[in-house]
């Protein structure tokens, strides 16, 4: 979801949410509860901040990235027990997002079939290259939402994040506001 626009060291950036719940059924077994918030800059959409908490089971991760656009690096932070620590500083290009804002930000992308896009996201400590290849154009039908001209993409990802590594990962987009309908990892 976008929120309100808010400050991120002074400058208005759009706030993106994802979240991750397992249903009432799967959370008896293995309860997951996952939010990611990215802040992106409202002039140019370049990432300011991007926070992870996992609660998954009895594994919990916290991460944040703190993007330096004066010294172009990343630097992130975990959260182990409690305690906040630095770690790895990452040097970066123009063109990087984070795990989530890429996800908005392939929507200004100009998606042609067989013509594949690149990107660099910063995640996991590193700066990852993500390939995004438009497949093709399709009609698809949503339960209780209706009928969609969608366009089916394959992100090619190194990363976990909104997306999963080491499965191949299908996204279909409404054609025309480019909005995700259906995300498949298999």
């Amino acid at each position: 979801q976008v929120n309100d626009i808010t400050a991120v060291n002074g400058e208005p950036a759009y706030h993106l949410t994802a979240y991750t719940k397992a249903n009432r059924v799967i959370r008896l077994i293995y309860k997951v509860e996952n939010r990611i918030s990215s802040y992106v800059t409202v002039d140019g959409f370049r990432p300011l901040k991007y926070e992870k908490r996992l609660r998954e089971g009895k594994r919990k991760k916290d991460e944040r990235i703190e993007f330096d656009w004066a010294k172009k690096e990343a630097i992130y932070y975990k959260t182990k027990r409690g305690e906040e620590t630095k770690g790895r500083t990452i040097p970066f290009t123009d063109d990087i997002q984070d795990s989530l804002s890429c996800l908005y930000f392939l929507r200004s992308l100009p998606l042609e079939i067989g013509k594949e896009c690149k990107m660099k996201v910063a995640t996991e400590k590193k700066c990852w290259d993500l390939t995004i290849k438009p497949i093709k154009r399709t009609k698809i039908n949503l339960r209780k939402l209706g009928k969609f001209d969608a366009l089916l993409i394959e992100p090619t990802v190194d990363f976990e994040g909104l997306f999963v590594h080491d499965k191949k990962l299908k996204i279909w987009l409404d054609e025309e506001t480019r909005i995700p309908l259906i995300m498949v990892a298999n």
